[in-house]
């Protein structure tokens, strides 16, 4: 923040040079970038200032679901199947936002541009889980969000290393491996749980689940 106002008071005094304007302008570029990869950083550690409030997962799907269709573009077909009696769960809604949007520009990655996303929330008890066998996840009431796409597909030796930070399969500048990094520090500092399956060949589905809400 320090970098970045002083950068910001430096900038009108180079305004009427252009070589230094951009000099400025690149550095703060730089501040920003720095700023967005520590916020990620932060997420994945779970340190993030979150704002947890009662959220109608299903009613706010339906509203980003046009960002989301823009964001993939029109050779990508999204299918919602939002349960109408969804039970409210208590989650950052800013957060969940980003985390579906991260997850949907993944898949369409892994996609190449073509396919079929399909969004789909539910009701679910987590008592009988094998996860949950294993201590991981506490039994309870949860709210499932899965994001599956019909995309490539991951093989194990991938999907051992996603929740990696910085670890990613994109070619070098077109991606920062902390997106799904991200995801899963977000879904665990919100008492949550997630669950990636995939199928080399025939696309993955990603499973968050948030607690209910009191």
């Amino acid at each position: 923040m320090a970098i970045q106002l002083n950068l910001v008071f430096l900038l009108p005094f180079v305004k009427s040079d252009a070589e230094h304007t951009e000099y400025v302008e690149s550095s703060l570029h730089a501040v920003g970038r720095g700023a967005e990869l520590t916020q990620r950083l932060l997420a994945f550690s779970r340190r993030q200032d979150l704002r947890p409030e009662r959220v109608d997962v299903s009613e706010r799907i339906r509203e980003i679901s046009l960002l989301l269709n823009r964001a993939l573009g029109g050779s990508i077909t999204v299918q919602l199947r939002l349960k109408d009696d969804l039970w409210a769960a208590r989650v950052d809604v800013g957060q969940l936002e980003n985390a579906l949007l991260n997850l949907a520009i993944n898949a369409r990655d892994a996609m190449e541009g073509a396919g079929k996303l399909v969004i789909e929330t539910s009701n679910i008890w987590l008592d009988d889980d094998p996860e949950f066998a294993s201590g991981k996840v506490q039994a309870g009431e949860y709210i499932r969000v899965a994001v599956q796409d019909s995309g490539t597909g991951m093989t194990d030796d991938v999907l051992a290393r996603v929740y990696e930070p910085f670890f990613t399969t994109k070619e070098v500048g077109e991606g920062s491996g902390l997106g799904l990094s991200m995801i899963f520090g977000f879904v665990k500092q919100s008492d949550g749980h997630i669950r990636i399956e995939s199928d080399l060949g025939h696309g993955t589905t990603v499973s968050m689940y948030f607690p209910r809400a009191d």
